[in-house]
């Protein structure tokens, strides 16, 4: 037997033999744009990675408790399925799930998962060893697909590229993946280029690189006249020119952090400049513990203390020459605090650069004829 899952949340299971389907389940849980499956260590995973807000989402439906699923941060889901009942993971949009072996076979149902999603604060990598879910946070290189429908975001993938070499797309950038990654073995994820366009899926074929693109959609877009998709060719090289390694995200966002909790942990690895913004959104000092994971062996080495007055701002600038793979937070006392995070690559680009591409455009004063 096999799982089919389809983009508006039916669940079906197909004998291989018969080929015959039985529906399971309708719409099993809340979230819409059903975008990723996989099954390992005894669960089906599913990720629905945007929100209807409207009608199409019967919560008589749901084969989870729907108390304190809605709310105006609550977008799309991570969940599994034992064959019997459904748990919630994250009430988060998430897209793919996969692993090291993506459509073939797992050698063993003690295989780790991957999946991708996002919240307002950050990316969020999670990992499944050994039952057990852990997640890690990364930076987004644009805001832009943020959108609760999830439209946006058709959508991030990790993928083998080309001989044991893995690659990663989410939220604008492209990132190189470790093919172990695992909670406890989790260096090498870097940066590769931002960019601007939506990559539905790539593979290495040929001797290329190919990336299938959605160019211009006509989604809240009038002024497209018509969408434009295509197929592009190039090399992995290519991709680090296409925009800049700067991203930006937080580990808090004017929230309420418990004392001498860990965070959780946040990427550092692969970018040349790194600076935190810290807040304290409430009238009471703390002190915040910054500790780095040299490695990523899950071993934790504290960096600095910073104190932070009460109802105040400081701002932590890493020496360009700290190498790390993750950092994470540990404040003294139960606050509110807002720490975030931007990150750049030493090419800075200036506005006027690549302006003769447009020199075919009318500005938007142009009163002529052409």
């Amino acid at each position: 037997m096999v799982y089919y899952y389809d983009m508006d949340g039916m669940l079906y299971e197909v004998n291989v033999y018969t080929l015959k389907p039985t529906l399971l389940f309708k719409n099993s849980l809340p979230g819409w744009h059903g975008k990723g499956a996989y099954t390992s260590q005894q669960r089906l995973v599913l990720a629905n990675n945007g929100e209807n807000h409207g009608s199409f989402e019967p919560a008589d439906q749901w084969q989870v408790d729907p108390n304190g699923l809605n709310g105006p941060d609550k977008n799309g889901i991570l969940a599994e399925y034992d064959g019997t009942k459904f748990k919630i993971i994250e009430r988060c949009q998430f897209t793919d799930i996969t692993s090291k072996y993506g459509i073939n076979a797992l050698p063993s149902d003690t295989s780790s998962l991957w999946t991708i999603g996002w919240d307002k604060r950050s990316l969020r990598l999670k990992v499944l060893d050994n039952g057990e879910w852990k997640t890690f946070l990364l930076p987004k290189a644009t805001y832009n697909n943020d959108s609760s429908h999830g439209w946006f975001t058709e959508w991030p993938r990790i993928r083998e590229i080309n001989d044991g070499k893995f690659m990663m797309d989410m939220h604008g950038m492209f990132f190189d993946f470790p093919p172990d990654f695992s909670a406890k073995n989790s260096a090498g994820i870097r940066p590769i280029g931002s960019h601007l366009r939506y990559v539905p899926d790539f593979l290495y074929w040929n001797g290329n690189l190919v990336l299938a693109t959605d160019e211009t959609s006509v989604q809240g877009n009038p002024l497209a006249g018509q969408p434009q998709s295509n197929l592009w060719f190039g090399s992995y090289e290519d991709l680090s020119s296409w925009g800049p390694a700067s991203a930006y995200g937080a580990i808090w966002l004017n929230e309420f952090v418990q004392a001498n909790q860990p965070s959780l942990p946040y990427l550092m690895n692969g970018f040349d400049n790194k600076v935190m913004h810290l807040i304290s959104n409430e009238n009471k000092s703390c002190k915040i513990q910054i500790q780095l994971d040299k490695d990523g062996t899950n071993q934790w080495t504290s960096y600095k203390t910073i104190d932070l007055a009460a109802a105040s701002y400081q701002y932590v600038i890493f020496d360009s020459t700290l190498s790390a793979q993750w950092l994470r937070l540990i404040c003294n006392s139960t606050t509110q605090l807002t720490a975030a995070l931007h990150y750049s690559d030493n090419d800075l680009r200036q506005p006027f650069e690549g302006s003769s591409l447009f020199e075919g455009l009318a500005n938007y004063d142009f009163t002529g004829t052409i």
